[in-house]
């Protein structure tokens, strides 16, 4: 037996919250009756409907891919991650062609919904690597636009910056950003999502999240 609220949220119509409004305004259907009591369990076999259209629980997957860093676009590597399981998973968000490093998939509706508002602050790290060697004063002027830019701890070369924001697509605006102050960007590589870290995951290779990764995905929460 399984909750009904789960049951609705894991078709991706909706969040669980989302899910216990519906049930309690008579809007779910079970087997062909109105069941609007919350707490609700079901058999994983039921017919569950809304609007006269029946919801089809699929397993959520939650898959972070390493992308390389040659200049393509995330799409070029569906083929690779689209065949590491049988859903049908999505990136989070798509950013430019030069940017490498993680991106995350997954069919969870809702975690996309939520990790994509524009007020949620997530934990991001870039690696990037420009052309020329900056100065203190630019390295200023960025840290007043981004949480934290640092030389590159690894290397400690004037060109290489590490820098860390707290949204999750920072690093078209970190493009934007270095364009407008005349700095070349050579590459530019996530090394951090969220508490996610690339570890033993190599470029052009996908693994699931653990269940205690997608937990702490899913407490997260915007500032009110």
């Amino acid at each position: 037996m399984i909750r009904l609220n789960k049951y609705i949220a894991d078709s991706g119509l909706c969040n669980r919250r989302e899910a216990d409004q519906l049930i309690v305004k008579g809007k779910i259907l079970v087997n062909g009756s109105v069941v609007n009591k919350l707490g609700a369990l079901v058999k994983p076999e039921s017919i569950v409907t809304y609007k006269g259209k029946t919801l089809v629980r699929e397993r959520l997957q939650y898959v972070l891919f390493n992308k390389p860093s040659e200049n393509k676009s995330l799409s070029d590597y569906n083929a690779i991650v689209l065949t590491f399981c049988e859903e049908a998973i999505t990136p989070i968000e798509i950013g430019s062609n030069s940017i490498s490093g993680l991106f995350l998939f997954t069919n969870d509706e809702a975690l996309i919904k939520k990790l994509s508002l524009p007020e949620l602050s997530i934990h991001n790290q870039y690696a990037v690597e420009l052309k020329d060697d900056i100065d203190n004063e630019v390295l200023k002027a960025l840290n007043e636009k981004f949480k934290k830019v640092i030389l590159n701890p690894r290397t400690k070369k004037t060109n290489q910056l590490l820098i860390t924001t707290s949204f999750i697509n920072a690093g078209n605006e970190i493009l934007s950003v270095l364009d407008k102050k005349k700095l070349l960007v050579i590459s530019i590589d996530r090394v951090e999502y969220a508490h996610l870290k690339k570890g033993p995951l190599t470029r052009g290779r996908c693994r699931f999240l653990s269940n205690r990764e997608i937990g702490f995905l899913k407490m997260l929460k915007a500032p009110k």
